[in-house]
């Protein structure tokens, strides 16, 4: 089968644009990868002064630490 130039030259075009849209969605999903990867270290940045004061809490609780640990503790959650 042969091809005209024209032809030829849409379905070079045609070969681009399915390129460009590939790359497009694998960018999509490297930038949602990121995003998620970010989120997830937030919550754990989150998490750890929180732990850090329900810990104090305990050991006030308990009699183990004193009050002003505690309050330390809530501080840095702020």
């Amino acid at each position: 089968m042969q091809f005209t130039e024209l032809q030829k030259q849409e379905l070079s075009s045609y070969q681009q644009v399915i390129q460009t849209a590939f790359r497009e969605v694998d960018d999509s999903l490297v930038d949602q990868k990121n995003t998620k990867v970010q989120l997830e270290a937030s919550g754990r940045q989150l998490a750890a002064p929180q732990e850090y004061a329900r810990l104090a809490q305990l050991r006030f609780d308990n009699g183990i630490h004193r009050l002003p640990g505690g309050l330390d503790a809530n501080r840095t959650l702020f």
